[in-house]
């Protein structure tokens, strides 16, 4: 059963990771896309 709890425990991390790599991602892109426009305006 612990085993089972502690599985299930690093399966959620790693879930969790790629979830907040997702996230992270889509601010990089957003205030990339910022910058860019900025830099476009001029």
């Amino acid at each position: 059963y612990e085993i089972d709890a502690i599985m299930d425990e690093s399966h959620d991390s790693y879930e969790n990771k790629e979830k907040a790599k997702l996230i992270l991602a889509q601010i990089h892109d957003k205030i990339h896309d910022k910058i860019h426009d900025k830099t476009h305006s001029k």
